[in-house]
């Protein structure tokens, strides 16, 4: 790919007025300076289209607005990309922004690669700017795990983060519309993962918004999306597997039992999970639902939780206690290890290594879990 390729910026908004702007400040005010932006508002009953008209009139050159009678986010990502006109389409939520060298750094890594997904900040439950970053190995050849056992890790890549080479989008887009009025990144992404690797860059080059889902205390908020989740991954399987056959190329196998088991050694060599032992999974959120299933498909047993929130020690997660971490330290003998798999899993080593503990002897990090 030649050094000053176009790349086009694809905005979906709908009733974030109060965000937008930031957003569309972040893309004017790139280092890399060949783009374009495209945003599409769905059926906004805000301040949206005033403030989104404002740029088209300041920036005509650089800015084209449409304007949907409906919302839905993979409505708003086809008609995006069938308006652009740029060698790489970097996707953007509009109550997220850009730090001013994203489209630098992804044009660079886009000329060997056609997926690229990059880490974010984001704040945490104490207010604290924090980067997100998922767990990453050198592995090169997942789109072979997922090819043959259904096995697929996205690095919990959202919609902000990904960006990818117009040839690779073809193959992808239009995506169905009806389905995903939201998560259409995982459409995406999945189908992304079917075509070639995802490049997953460790660098914080997004800002996401945590918006009050994220920050609840209630558990049964966090089971009712983790199993939300689940669906959306078995409908998104279903879709891609729909079109690969009308296309009459390979489908994508079921990840069933064995499956997971055969991708998962090959995935994480180091990761020692023994059938019969106990252990304790670090993290009781979202997340933490399909640690424990996957652990439970391993053959081991998840003993207690613990979290770096003291609001939630002594709370009961799935009917397990979360623990704070003078008792992790304390009940250290009644556990094999304890786990991490999460994107925050710098700050809950560090933590770990606070507390007198070692990597690989008392915790392990999953480099990954399928669907994330």
């Amino acid at each position: 790919m030649q050094k000053k390729a176009k790349v086009s910026v694809l905005i979906n908004n709908h009733n974030y007025g109060t965000y937008i702007g930031d957003a569309i400040e972040s893309v004017l005010n790139q280092s890399y300076r060949n783009f374009e932006l495209i945003i599409v508002d769905g059926a906004s009953t805000d301040e949206s289209r005033k403030i989104i008209m404002s740029y088209v009139e300041r920036f005509p050159d650089l800015i084209t607005a449409v304007f949907k009678p409906s919302s839905g986010q993979a409505a708003a990502i086809n008609v995006g990309f069938h308006l652009s006109r740029g060698d790489i389409i970097a996707f953007l939520d509009s109550d997220d922004y850009f730090y001013e060298n994203k489209l630098e750094r992804i044009v660079s890594l886009h000329e060997q690669y056609d997926f690229v997904g990059n880490a974010r900040k984001a704040l945490n439950y104490r207010k604290e700017l924090t980067d997100v970053i998922a767990p990453a190995d050198e592995y090169e050849q997942r789109p072979l795990l997922f090819h043959k056992y259904g096995y697929i890790y996205t690095y919990n890549l959202i919609t902000s983060c990904i960006s990818a080479k117009r040839e690779l989008l073809t193959k992808i887009l239009p995506m169905p519309e009806e389905d995903y009025i939201t998560f259409a990144d995982c459409y995406v992404k999945v189908m992304a993962q079917y075509y070639s690797n995802i490049k997953y860059l460790n660098e914080p080059l997004t800002f996401y918004r945590i918006h009050d889902l994220q920050e609840t205390l209630s558990f049964d908020n966090f089971l009712k999306l983790n199993q939300f989740v689940e669906r959306l991954y078995d409908r998104v399987f279903r879709d891609i597997n729909c079109v690969l056959q009308e296309r009459g190329e390979e489908v994508i196998p079921p990840l069933n039992a064995e499956n997971f088991k055969q991708a998962f050694a090959i995935a994480n060599p180091k990761a020692d999970i023994r059938e019969g032992e106990n252990y304790v999974i670090f993290g009781a959120g979202n997340n933490s639902y399909k640690v424990q299933k996957y652990l439970k498909l391993l053959g081991g047993k998840c003993l207690y939780m613990v979290d770096s929130n003291p609001k939630k020690w002594g709370m009961l997660w799935n009917d397990i206690s979360v623990i704070s971490f003078d008792e992790l330290v304390k009940k250290r003998s009644e556990f094999h290890k304890i786990i991490i798999a999460s994107p925050y899993f710098r700050e809950m080593e560090q933590t770990l290594f606070d507390l007198g503990m070692k990597s690989d002897i008392d915790f392990i990090t999953i480099q990954s879990f399928p669907n994330d």
